[in-house]
């Protein structure tokens, strides 16, 4: 079972995901945050990070299907109630890889920093060209590398890449090589169209200074997006909950306020 910490009792779950070498501690703004008596709030550890079990067939758990079919299992037996899924960066692929048939207690999605794949894209139409990401694919890369991606990352805040370092020595090296390894093989599901498909609302936001990702890719597709979204957030990179968590804590909260009056 993945490792999770759990506030508040309310009848809706809103469950974090974190993205890639990252961890629940990601999302400790939000969790310290005097959640509404409207929400349950739940952020889970993926295979591999944080306090989760590294896997004994990483070939299979840590891919980002593997990581999906493990998140269901927690959402069948963890989780109770409705719930509206949030996810950031790598959390949105898993995501885009559940298999929401049949599904009736998913009420939203909401993504962050997304790079959700699908539509015939491929990763340089999503990702942009920053030799300085290769660690985020590496097994062992040298502490030099970790470093000089982790400054840029924390957008050179100290606190930040302290906190980013930590959870990367603290992942499963072998999640990287595997995730690098479903990427180049295709074997990620066109998670675009099956989040399309979902008629729930969907939510999205990048950081205007997102030094890794492609942030308009999204523009041009059919997702059934709510209200204003998708937000280009200013001041943001990334890690956009670290930059911005203020703003981004309203946002989830107001979202999921809709979903629960269109639900």
């Amino acid at each position: 079972m993945l490792n999770y910490i759990k506030k508040g009792n309310g009848a809706i779950t809103l469950v974090f995901i974190h993205g890639n070498s990252s961890s629940i501690n990601y999302w400790s703004s939000v969790m310290q945050n005097n959640v509404s008596e409207k929400f349950t709030c739940i952020a889970v550890n993926l295979p591999g990070h944080g306090n989760s079990n590294f896997s004994s067939t990483p070939e299979q758990t840590y891919t980002h299907k593997g990581m999906a079919n493990e998140l269901d299992h927690f959402l069948q037996n963890v989780v109770d109630t409705d719930y509206i899924l949030i996810g950031h960066s790598l959390g949105c692929n898993v995501i885009g890889e559940l298999n929401f048939e049949n599904n009736t207690h998913c009420k939203g999605i909401f993504l962050t920093s997304p790079s959700i794949i699908g539509k015939a894209l491929t990763p340089q139409d999503i990702m942009l060209p920053n030799p300085l990401a290769t660690p985020l694919f590496l097994e062992t890369p040298t502490s030099e590398e970790v470093d000089l991606l982790m400054d840029e990352l924390s957008r050179k805040n100290t606190e930040i890449k302290t906190l980013l370092i930590e959870d990367y020595i603290k992942t499963d090296p072998k999640v990287r090589t595997t995730l690098m390894h479903s990427v180049i093989n295709n074997m990620l599901c066109d998670e675009i169209t099956a989040i399309e498909k979902l008629n729930i609302p969907i939510g999205i936001v990048f950081g205007k200074e997102d030094s890794l990702l492609q942030i308009q890719y999204l523009n041009n597709f059919d997702l059934q997006v709510y209200n204003e979204f998708p937000i280009i957030l200013a001041n943001a990179g990334h890690y956009l909950q670290f930059d911005q968590p203020e703003k981004m804590n309203a946002l989830y909260f107001a979202f999921a306020n809709h979903c629960l009056v269109t639900s």
